[in-house]
Formats: C-alpha cells, sequence, structure tokens
C-alpha cells in the first residue's frame, strides 16, 4: 500500500498527551470536512498544470521534489499506480483523498496500538 510521504498534508498531530489529546486527535481524524478541505488545497497545488484532471506522474515527482523528496520518474508512476482506482493514470481528488485519509487513520492505530503495549509493559515492570 502507498504510504504519504512525510510532509505536512493535514491539521492532525498525534500526540501521546493522554486520553483528553488522544480524543481530540481522533475527533480531528474523523473531521472528513475539515480534511476534505485541507487535501484540496494540497491536492490543486499538486495539480501542476491545474487543469483539473488529476495528479500525474511528473506532477507527482515535481511536489515531492519540492519537499526534498527524490524520486524517478518510475517511482513516481508506481505511486500513481497503487492508487489510481480508476486506472486513468492519474489520481483525481476523490483518489488522493482517500489514501491520505487512509494514511491518517492507519497512523492513528498504529500510534494507539503503540501507547496500548507501552502501558501494558510498564504495568508488568510495576508488578514485579
Amino acid at each position: 500500500m502507498w504510504s504519504v510521504p512525510t510532509v505536512a498534508i493535514s491539521p492532525i498531530f498525534l500526540s501521546s498527551a493522554g486520553d483528553k489529546a488522544d480524543e481530540k486527535n481522533r475527533e480531528l481524524l474523523l473531521d472528513r470536512d475539515r480534511n476534505r478541505e485541507t487535501c484540496r488545497g494540497i491536492y490543486d497545488h499538486m495539480d501542476h498544470e491545474g487543469s483539473g484532471d488529476g495528479i500525474d506522474a511528473g506532477d507527482l515527482k515535481q511536489a515531492l521534489q519540492r519537499h526534498g523528496i527524490r524520486v524517478t520518474i518510475v517511482q513516481a508512476a508506481q505511486l500513481i499506480k497503487e492508487i489510481d482506482d480508476d486506472g486513468n493514470g492519474s489520481i483525481n481528488f476523490e483518489e488522493f483523498f482517500e489514501a491520505v485519509q487512509a494514511h491518517f487513520e492507519r497512523q492513528y492505530n498504529k500510534e494507539l496500538t503503540n501507547d496500548l503495549i507501552a502501558e501494558k509493559e510498564s504495568a508488568t515492570m510495576a508488578a514485579a
């Protein structure tokens, strides 16, 4: 599965500052309308030609390079292929948004799992 490069893509910041922060992060994660608006701005910026036809391999390569991520056109095309659900060779906004949203959901779940494991290990060590 494609993973979003580490660039500022959303106002979602995951932390382990406690239950209150975790709940706030979850609310932000699930605020699809807010995330959709943020993604729209990023998508429009990445659609180099501004044609609205989608982000192609060239657009993606240029966007990643602007963030210091070097990829070949072949690598960019592979990333496009992994997200391109309709097979037209470019990423439309819905495909982009769903890929970004899925990335943040996986990230949130991973951090939540790591926090639970750390808590269990801490409790086990305290009981010993």
